[in-house]
């Protein structure tokens, strides 16, 4: 009887082991990674997902690399899932945020709004709202809220919107209304944080009240009880952080008295007590403008990162600093970069960006049409051969903090390389560097090479080091005659005129111009801008046109922004067409510039030989059918 009780209980106990290994493996990574060995938080993750494959491990394993500052493998864990996952929606999110991370905020903006117009997702939508918040530069978020705003439901999202929404004052009301109607404290937050940065004073006044007789939101109400106080003052700018309180957030106040201009004071007011505990004058410091920004670690208290700029340019001039304060005082520190980035010129006229640290090389051809002036400026030879004695040129071109998951201690660092003193604010490209406390040091952690216009990248590992290589595009080999290649890769003039049936138009040509050939179509106002400015939208037999009409001092100004053709009919010059194969695709135009991919679509993009039009053409090709099934030219300025 014992026998059979101890065999039932061993065929029991083994199968609830088998049952939850998955779980088992999971949770033995999650107490290893709050106890930081990621080394072996990551044995067990994968050994998680060799049982079961799910973005929530994948997600915990890419966080483990980012904490463990392995950007690439971040990066490729995330692919990795997306890759072997269906409709990972979490996991694009999870990708962008890496994006952002990395410096690719546009791309990744891009991407989620491809997947957005794919099928609608809220959490997409909030992510894309982030990122815009996070890097302001990026394209606006007012047009595409207008589009969905039918189907948002969720008050957070419709708080970052507030926060994020441009000129279009009729979305702000909309906004601001059903914030005001909800009576939450982060929607009343938000309201007073917008009117005060709009320099609505009246506005802070009556909502302020609101949030006095709120649970927990007191600091929050001393804060902007005492900006409001100093609203005659000229702050440069202000944060609000964990400076001096753990439990309280604390506010920082950089600021010019009128009377006195030339000096510029920081003033920290206690989040805890609402008391002034520092006001005083920051010595020799003389910037034309400042960024503030939060530097979070865990466990500890925040510190306050400054970005001053000098001169008139906002690309010039920068200088990166963290001050930590005390209950009465401030000391500033200047972080102490240690890398062993190596850029060098090598023979053929190339450039090479190294880390041996970071087992990455970058061999960066430089374009034939810009080696004469190398030799001109003593860099190279004229059979290409560089002089040890001058070159290669670098130039600091500024700072920012990144944002990291949940808190920020990612320091990007961005150095223009290569170009001439002839043309000094010329750049063959931009190195873009992290880094990150380690050991008391800021240490590089990843670095990557920005775009370069019109080169081919290939990519390659020679004895564990990765090797990136930028070439210029060699010229297609002619085939036969009647496949021979008649147009370059990069767009010319014709490459923008669109043949309609016996009609042809310029990309560029004005929007009257255009609806008096075609026809009137439907015309549909997308967005007032501003009391000048509106978008609108023309349409007409598988052709849409954005537009933006500006009432100028001499008269009405029309500017296309964007061309989308989505039905076949309407040709290139080239002869790209929806639904002509990819092979011909490759024919006409190459497909060299993979712009972006998922599962089911790829897109493709091709930019013009010069700086006329200022627009480039995106085509995408379904994945399956091997066909383009739409194409569209979109303003890069």
């Amino acid at each position: 009887m014992k026998r059979k009780s101890f065999i039932l209980l061993l065929i029991v106990s083994v199968f609830l082991l088998t049952s939850c290994t998955k779980n088992y493996y999971e949770n033995k990574g999650d107490k290893y990674f709050d106890a930081q060995d990621y080394e072996n938080a990551e044995k067990y993750y994968l050994k998680a997902l060799e049982k079961e494959a799910d973005s929530h491990t994948y997600i915990k394993l890419a966080d483990l690399h980012r904490n463990n500052h392995q950007y690439d493998k971040e990066g490729n864990t995330i692919l990795k899932g997306m890759m072997e996952l269906d409709d990972p929606i979490d996991l694009n999110i999870r990708f962008s945020q890496y994006q952002t991370l990395v410096g690719d905020a546009d791309k990744a903006q891009i991407s989620l709004l491809h997947l957005l117009y794919q099928k609608f997702d809220e959490e997409l939508f909030k992510e894309i709202i982030k990122i815009y918040l996070e890097n302001r530069h990026i394209t606006t978020i007012d047009y595409y809220y207008n589009e969905f705003k039918d189907q948002i439901k969720d008050l957070e999202t419709k708080i970052l919107a507030y926060k994020a929404v441009g000129p279009d004052e009729n979305l702000k009301e909309e906004l601001e209304k059903e914030l005001l109607d909800s009576n939450d404290i982060k929607a009343y937050k938000a309201l007073i944080e917008r009117a005060y940065d709009y320099h609505e004073y009246e506005k802070v006044e009556e909502l302020l009240p609101h949030l006095e007789s709120m649970d927990g939101e007191l600091e929050f109400y001393k804060i902007y009880s005492q900006l409001l106080a100093m609203k005659d003052l000229f702050i440069m700018n202000k944060q609000i952080g964990h400076f001096i309180n753990m439990d309280y957030k604390d506010l920082v106040v950089i600021y010019k008295n009128i009377d006195n201009p030339s000096h510029i004071y920081l003033t920290l007011m206690d989040g805890k007590t609402g008391e002034i505990v520092i006001d005083k004058i920051m010595e020799d410091f003389y910037p034309d403008f400042i960024d503030l920004d939060v530097y979070e670690t865990k466990d500890e208290l925040d510190q306050l990162a400054m970005t001053s700029y000098y001169g008139a340019s906002a690309s010039s001039g920068k200088k990166f600093s963290i001050y930590e304060f005390s209950k009465d005082d401030f000391k500033e520190i200047e972080p102490n970069f240690e890398s062993d980035l190596e850029i060098k010129l090598l023979e053929e006229f190339k450039i090479q960006v190294e880390s041996k640290n970071l087992n990455k090389r970058y061999i960066i051809e430089i374009p034939k049409a810009h080696r004469l002036a190398y030799i001109e400026d003593g860099q190279y030879n004229e059979e290409g051969i560089p002089n040890a004695d001058n070159g290669p040129r670098t130039y600091g071109d500024g700072y920012s903090l990144r944002y990291r998951g949940d808190y920020k201690d990612t320091i990007s660092v961005i150095t223009g390389f290569g170009g001439t003193y002839s043309y000094s604010a010329e750049r063959l490209g931009y190195i873009d560097e992290l880094y990150n406390e380690i050991d008391g040091s800021f240490k590089c952690t990843a670095f990557k090479i920005k775009d370069i216009e019109g080169m081919v990248r290939e990519s390659e590992f020679i004895e564990g080091v990765q090797v990136i290589t930028l070439s210029e595009p060699e010229q297609e080999k002619e085939e036969t005659e009647t496949e021979k290649i008649h147009y370059p890769e990069r767009l010319i003039e014709d490459d923008y005129k669109l043949r309609i049936g016996d009609k042809t138009i310029f990309v560029d040509n004005n929007i009257d111009y255009i609806t008096k050939l075609l026809g009137s179509g439907e015309v549909e106002l997308i967005e007032h801008i501003n009391e000048d400015v509106s978008m609108y939208e023309y349409k007409i037999d598988g052709l849409t046109i954005l537009y933006m009409e500006k009432d100028g001092p001499t008269g009405k100004q029309q500017f296309n922004d964007t061309i989308l053709v989505d039905k076949p009919g309407i040709k290139t010059i080239r002869g790209l067409e929806v639904g002509i194969d990819e092979e011909r695709l490759e024919k006409l135009y190459g497909l060299k510039n993979l712009f972006y991919e998922d599962e089911n679509e790829s897109i493709y993009l091709y930019q013009e030989d010069g700086y006329t039009i200022h627009m480039d053409l995106y085509v995408v090709v379904d994945k399956k059918d091997k066909r383009v099934i739409r194409f569209n030219y979109s303003t890069n300025l």
